[in-house]
């Protein structure tokens, strides 16, 4: 005699039944942490008041700004206006050879943390 059985299941129950890892269970390996939102500290030197000496030394005014890997650098740049009273749009912002952009975060780019971008106008 064939019975049929109506099982409900849940609807994720393929990814958790699947992504189930059994050295944890027997407790041969620790669970994985979830990835935690890191911050970065992300300096800005400011090159606007700068003299040409002093930018041929790679000196002038530097701002630190601790922020979320995942959050944009618009945050950065706002606050930085704000902190030297000027408006946004009459600043531009580098790294190395490339302008950033405001919608860019520090994780896409692979920022670590200390790195310097430059402030121009």
């Amino acid at each position: 005699m064939i019975m049929s059985l109506n099982l409900r299941l849940p609807k994720d129950f393929e990814a958790d039944f699947f992504s189930f890892d059994l050295e944890v269970a027997i407790g041969k390996s620790k669970p994985k942490a979830p990835p935690r939102d890191e911050t970065i500290t992300i300096c800005v030197r400011d090159l606007i008041s700068c003299h040409f000496k002093e930018l041929l030394q790679n000196t002038g005014e530097v701002t630190s700004f601790t922020m979320k890997k995942t959050e944009t650098m618009e945050n950065v740049f706002r606050e930085y206006a704000a902190q030297k009273g000027i408006q946004v749009k009459y600043i531009r912002f580098f790294r190395k050879d490339h302008r950033i952009r405001e919608d860019v975060t520090p994780e896409r780019f692979h920022y670590k943390s200390r790195d310097i971008i430059y402030c121009m106008p």
